[in-house]
Parts: C-alpha cells; structure tokens; sequence
C-alpha cells in the first residue's frame, strides 16, 4: 500500500519495547497512565466546585469582559473545557452577548450539526471510558441545553432583523419539543418547555407566521381557555392563525318583569333624566302568554357596543437572571468484596449489571434511591450474606491473588448538580417603558428573594420598591409628577436549572452503576499486575498492586462538563404599547443599593406588530 509516496512498513516499536517486552498488565498500566495524563491537566478545581478555567470563564462573562472570555475559549482551550462541541457552545453564547449575531449563528449551527452526529452514531471512546473516565467520552448536552441552542439562534436572527431565519429556528425547536411530548417530565422540565413554546410562538407572530403561531400557542393554552387576564395574551388564539378578539361574555337574558324592575329602578335613582330616552323604543313589555314563551329585553339593553382595541403593538421581553446549576464532582471510597469483584468481570453482562447495582447501593445509600433498579437486578446487600452482594448466575473464580485479602477499597467518583456560588441574582426592580421622556408602562419583576412589590400608586409617584424609607421621610424632595404606568408582571417563568437538575437526576443512578463497574475493572487490571510480577517476587507484586490501584484512584474523575454559561431562569413580560419608538431600559438593583440601568434599544411600535428581547440580568 502506498501513502504519500512512501511504502507503508510495518512500524517497529520504540527501542525500549524493543529491548524488553512488557507484560501485558505492566502494558496495560503504562497505556492507563499515559492515557490519563491529558485527563488530569484541568482537574485543578475554584472554590465553586468547577474547573480554574470554567470558574475564569464564568466570571469574565458576569463582568460583561466578552473579548477577554472569548480568549478563554479559542480552540487550543478545548482541552481545559473537556470536548470541542461544548468549546463551541461556550464560544457561540459568548458571541451572542458581545454583539456579534452572525459570528454566533455560524458557530451554534457547526454544534448542532455535531450533537445530530453524536447521536445518531456511537461513540468510539466508549471503551476508553471505562479505562479512564467518562471525560474521555464525547460531550453530548443534556435536552434542555440543546433546546437552548435553538433558542439562541432565533435570538440571533431577530437581532439582525431577520425574522423568517429566526421561524426557521423557531420550528427546530418546536421539532425538539414535539419528540419530547411522551416523556414522563417532571414539574420543573414541563414549566420550562412551556415556556419555550411560548417563545416560538412569540418568534412565528414576530415573522407574520401566524398559523405556526396558533399551534405553538395551543400547546400553552387549549383551545376556548379563558386568557383574557393573562399578562401574556397574544392579539390571536384561535385554531386557525386568524385575529382573536377578546369579547364580552354574553349576559343571561332578561324576562319582563326583571327587565320593567330594572328600568323604574334607574329612573327612581334619578339616573336617567329623560324618561322617553330611558326606555328604549324597540323594547316590547308584553307580559307573557299562555303558549309560555318569554319575551326578552334587547341585546342593547344588556351588554355595551364591542369596543375595538387600542391601536399598537406588542413587545416580548424575555429577561435571563443568574447562571444555571452547575456539576462539581464527588468522590468516595467504596469497598469490594473479592466475591463482588469476580462478578463485576463476568463475561455475562447481566451479572456484571447485577453486581454493579448491588454494590452501587450498598456504597451509596441513603443519597440516592436504587430499589428499581435492585428489583431489575434481582439482588441485594442486606442479608445473610455479610454485606457482600451475591449475584445469581456469577461464576465463581478460579483462585484469589491474596486469600488474606477480604476487602478492597476503591476510590469512585461521580458528579452532583449543585447552585451557582454567586451572590444572590440581583432583584430585578422593573422594565420601564419611556415614550417623551415620561414612563408609560412598568413590568413589575419579583424575580429576587429580596425584591419588594410596588403597588401602581407608588409606580405613579415615582416610588420604586426599596425607597418608601425615603418616601415616608418629609425632609425628602417630592416624587416628580407623571402619568400612572401600568404594572405587568411576569406571565411565565422557566428554571434552566430545575429542568437539568431533572433530567440530571435521571440519569445518576447509571451514572453510578457505570462508575463502581469502571473502578472495578481498574482493580481488576491493578490485580492482574500483582499476580504477573508476585511470582517473581511477593514484595514487588504488592507494591505493584498498590502503584496500579494508587495510578486507577488518580485518575478516577466524575463528568463535569455541562454548559455552565446558560442563565439560572427564563421570565417572559408581553407590554402593550401604541404605535411609535419607544426606549426601553431594564432597572436592576445592586447590591449596595444602587440602580443599575440596562438600555434594551429602542423598539419601533406599528399596529399589529409583535417584537422580541432578550436581556441577560448577570449577577
């Protein structure tokens, strides 16, 4: 075979493997540690749990220093994040926040193509993994991280005043949603889909799509569910994209007598002054027959003239607080029967599951329920066995290395979610709207623990929450004169964190199982070390058991990896405002007291549009 012009030889090995052979399990050690030492360049953890690097990257991003964060994930840092896909994600929100929607876009794009790829083919890293550690595998994101790259895209788009690419991005995501529609999902990951339905359907109004609209919109609201309240009530809802028109509710109808009672009641009270004009004309006070019909007042009588809405437009302000929940590892010493061990290597992958989860529960209860997965296996600890899981089915070992030995300990280490570090996400106090320099309208967002609730009076005052100390003072300059604003609160609010943290805890119990089964086959190989070389000589065979075992627990790390940039929590505000160009700045309360201002840009109302934001509230 010829390859680049030169003739393929077979490759002799290097003069050391020449000279002397290796063992098989003194090779298998030396390619253990060889493959783990680019595994342990980023193990280095910041006080919150995450890697040096993830932790640098997380707060260059609160501190808004997007050209320095951006640095921090060029592709020579794809070891220090753990995976190329998730280098790419990281890079691409950056992006976003920094301004640059096209550079975004093209990276977002290149990493779903990569997740499709992920998994829709396997992995061949599997087998590494169990060598080393799941950080050998490839990343795949959990379904609420890849939701959100869609999500991102369409955000993109309508920055860079595209909406038809922004539907396009919009329908992805609904095709994610609907493959997700028969899952068994908790409260928090429903909440959370819920709400980017919303934003879909919110994208479809945006871009004149008004039946894709519809149809998101009935995964939110069913069809003749009364929303007339809602804070987030679209211009239409109805099963065919067309105008939906809040109506009266219809009023029961009136027989003679309640209908005469009525009106000698009004011109008792002296509220109509002409009595000619009090009576209708075509009002018939015909008493009732004896066929039984019931004569009826007219519609006029009983219920106003419908009264068309306000011309304007709709703006949909979706405010990003916090940063989402991230993993830390977690790592413990679990310890092995010789028994265990022998059925952990089973050439029958049911037994090796069976002793996997037997163990994995004995090693990690009371923190983690596995009695599904014990009845799946058919075995347990708790027993007349000593604690040792005894596994159907295993076949007993052949010898022990060291029948003196009855318990080994192994070092396992597995991943937890666990809340951002970060102080407290700032209280978001309210989205004003300005129109001449006064306010119009104000979103009242309780989104902080400590977030005060200002009532319409104080709004009108001027009075936002956190200054009716100041208020009460008489000393204190009077509030300035304006119109009263009207007060919005959020219709929808979505947990980032809540909706992976469920989806997370899914999946810890294989997690662990994989783990115990991993380490495992590392004591298996640090054994097998010990045999080969203790016949030679007992001494070296236990210190070369020991350095094995020692090389396995160094080596042992938990998947971290998780897209630890994405916020905390999703809340959606839908304004109404009449026709015109409007400022629109998010108010944030700091920390010390003060207000910081966020300037959303000036959004240009026409009648019958509908606009989207984003803001990202950073702590």
């Amino acid at each position: 075979m010829v390859t680049n012009g030169d003739l393929d030889r077979p490759r002799r090995g290097p003069r050391i493997f020449r000279r002397r052979q290796l063992s098989p399990g003194l090779a298998v050690l030396a390619a253990l540690l060889l493959s783990g030492c680019h595994l342990m360049a980023s193990h280095n953890t910041g006080p919150e749990g995450r890697s040096m690097h993830d932790t640098d990257l997380r707060q260059l991003a609160r501190d808004e220093a997007f050209v320095e964060a951006l640095e921090l994930t060029d592709p020579d840092d794809r070891g220090d994040i753990g995976d190329e896909l998730l280098r790419l994600m990281h890079r691409g929100l950056l992006l976003h926040y920094a301004g640059l929607f096209e550079e975004s876009n093209e990276l977002l794009q290149r990493a779903e193509a990569i997740i499709d790829d992920r998994y829709t083919r396997s992995v061949s890293l599997a087998l590494l993994s169990i060598v080393t550690n799941d950080r050998a595998l490839a990343w795949l994101p959990s379904d609420t991280e890849r939701l959100m790259v869609n999500y991102y895209g369409a955000l993109n788009y309508l920055a860079l005043g595209d909406p038809e690419e922004a539907a396009v991005e919009a329908r992805r995501l609904s095709r994610l949603l609907e493959l997700g529609e028969d899952d068994d999902l908790e409260p928090d990951e429903a909440a959370m889909r819920e709400l980017l339905r919303y934003f879909a359907g919110s994208v479809f109004e945006a871009s004149g799509n008004r039946n894709d609209a519809a149809v998101a919109y009935r995964h939110v609201w069913s069809p003749g569910e009364v929303i007339g309240d809602t804070p987030l009530r679209p211009r239409f809802l109805d099963l065919y994209g067309e105008d939906w028109v809040e109506e009266t509710p219809p009023q029961p109808k009136q027989d003679f007598d309640t209908a005469l009672d009525s009106i000698m009641a009004e011109l008792a009270s002296g509220m109509g002054r002409d009595s000619a004009a009090a009576v209708p004309e075509d009002l018939e006070l015909t008493a009732p027959t004896d066929s039984g019909r019931v004569p009826v007042a007219p519609d006029s009588l009983l219920a106003p003239p419908y009264k068309p809405p306000e011309p304007g437009g709709d703006v949909v302000v979706l405010l990003e607080h916090g940063f989402v929940a991230h993993r830390v590892e977690h790592s413990l010493n679990v310890p092995l029967f010789p028994v265990e061990a022998d059925a952990l290597h089973d050439s029958n992958s049911n037994v090796r599951f069976a002793a996997a989860s037997c163990v994995a529960s004995r090693a990690f209860q009371g923190r983690y329920d596995f009695s599904e997965i014990l009845a799946e296996s058919g075995t347990d600890w708790r027993g007349s066995s000593g604690g040792k899981c005894i596994v159907p089915g295993a076949a007993k070992s052949d010898n022990e290395s060291n029948p003196g030995r009855d318990l080994y300990l192994m070092r396992v280490a597995w991943p937890e979610m666990t809340p951002s570090g970060l102080p407290t996400d700032l209280p978001v106090l309210g989205l004003s709207i300005a129109a001449d320099a006064r306010p119009l309208q104000m979103a009242a967002l309780d989104s902080g623990p400590q977030a005060t609730t200002a009532t319409p009076e104080d709004l009108g005052a001027g009075v936002l929450p956190g200054e009716n100390e100041a208020a009460d003072d008489e000393s204190a300059p009077p509030a300035p004169a304006g119109p009263s604003p009207t007060v919005m609160r959020p219709g929808m609010r979505g947990s980032v964190s809540a909706a992976v943290t469920d989806e997370f805890e899914d999946k810890i119990g294989g997690i662990l199982i994989k783990a115990v089964a991993r380490t495992a086959l590392k004591y298996e190989l640090a054994r097998g070390i010990e045999k080969e070389v203790d016949k030679k000589n007992e001494i070296l065979g236990e210190i070369a058991f020991l350095t094995a075992n020692a090389a396995a627990a160094l080596f042992e790390r938990a998947d971290t990896r998780s897209w630890h940039l994405l916020p905390d929590e999703l809340s959606v505000v839908r304004l109404r405002l009449p026709p015109g160009t409007h400022p629109l700045t998010l108010e944030v309360e700091t920390g010390e007291g003060d207000t910081r201002l966020i300037d959303l840009g000036d959004v240009n109302v026409r009648d019958g549009s509908v606009h989207v934001l984003s803001a990202r509230v950073w702590p």
